[in-house]
């Protein structure tokens, strides 16, 4: 995923997409990506795209130095509202991101709704 900066305006969309899911969902989980950017997908009214796949470079990285995880984009730019990293700064690690499946707001509703309203990954159901 190549670095690219967000825009003032792509910032305040992250900063609603926050109030949302604090305000209806009680915040983010903790070690809860896949919940965590499913959440901000569904709050996003369709501007923001789930993705899942893996991060290398990571403590938590398994023997092959990936780590399983979900996260979102904005216009192609990196959003992780499970990274301790402020929005701002995480184009500074967009590198280390591939993902494997990509969904849509309308997508991941779908796939929430055939687990039965179970937040884990959508690409394994």
């Amino acid at each position: 995923m190549k670095a690219k900066t967000l825009t003032k305006k792509e910032l305040t969309i992250c900063r609603e997409v926050e109030r949302r899911v604090t305000e209806e969902n009680e915040g983010w989980v903790e070690r809860a990506c896949f919940m965590n950017a499913q959440r901000a997908a569904l709050a996003a009214d369709g501007c923001l795209l789930y993705h899942e796949g893996h991060v290398t470079g990571t403590q938590e990285a398994d023997a092959d130095g990936r780590m399983r995880h979900a996260w979102n984009t904005l216009n192609g730019k990196l959003v992780d509202f499970s990274s301790p990293l402020h929005f701002d700064r995480q184009r500074c690690v967009a590198e280390y991101y591939t993902a494997d499946h990509t969904f849509t707001k309308k997508e991941v509703l779908a796939g929430f709704i055939k687990r039965g309203c179970v937040w884990e990954w959508i690409a394994k159901t």
